[in-house]
């Protein structure tokens, strides 16, 4: 339906709408919330179906099993953008944080070192990357980390709203705590 198109790229629900094209499946997923997981990851596999190359629809599946626990999947998906993308910050950021919250610090420590190689201010992996360097038990430059960027303002002492803000999963919040309370 023609209609039902238009409506839907101007923003509008169409209940009848039937996407056709990868690009129409990622959009339409990514309208969902991250809590209607059966019919987002439908969608996003059913884009990377008819384009295996749509890293965008790569990145918002692994995002989409990342929230919902699903850590190898998650991974998996970064890994494949990593393989179409061997640059993208973004990618080895997520799968950094992902290892973080499997609790695979040296994981999550090498991937993350690599994002900010990439792209030395990012906050996220800055973050996630003190958290596992105090897991890793190098607690003089995960605190120096963490204090340079409350200094910048880039997070707060408050674990939940840093974790809000930085949309993590609720295993990076709780190993951040311990991180928290070495600092006082």
């Amino acid at each position: 339906n023609p209609l039902a198109k238009v409506g839907n790229i101007l923003g509008v629900f169409q209940p009848d709408f039937q996407p056709e094209t990868a690009l129409e499946y990622y959009e339409r997923g990514i309208k969902l919330s991250v809590d209607d997981f059966d019919k987002r990851i439908r969608d996003f596999s059913q884009a990377l179906d008819i384009n295996p190359t749509l890293t965008r629809a790569l990145v918002a599946r692994a995002n989409t099993y990342y929230h919902h626990g699903e850590f190898e999947l998650s991974v998996q998906d970064d890994s494949a953008v990593l393989k179409l993308m061997p640059n993208n910050h973004l990618a080895y950021g997520n799968r950094g944080e992902t290892y973080l919250a499997m609790e695979e610090f040296s994981l999550a420590r090498n991937d993350l070192e690599k994002s900010l190689e990439l792209k030395p201010d990012s906050v996220h992996p800055q973050t996630a990357l003190a958290i596992a360097l105090f897991h890793l038990g190098e607690l003089d430059t995960a605190k120096n980390m963490w204090l340079e960027l409350e200094k910048k303002r880039s997070i707060v002492r408050n674990i939940d709203r840093t974790a809000y803000r930085l949309n993590w999963h609720d295993n990076i919040a709780e190993l951040a705590k311990p991180l928290i309370e070495v600092l006082g």
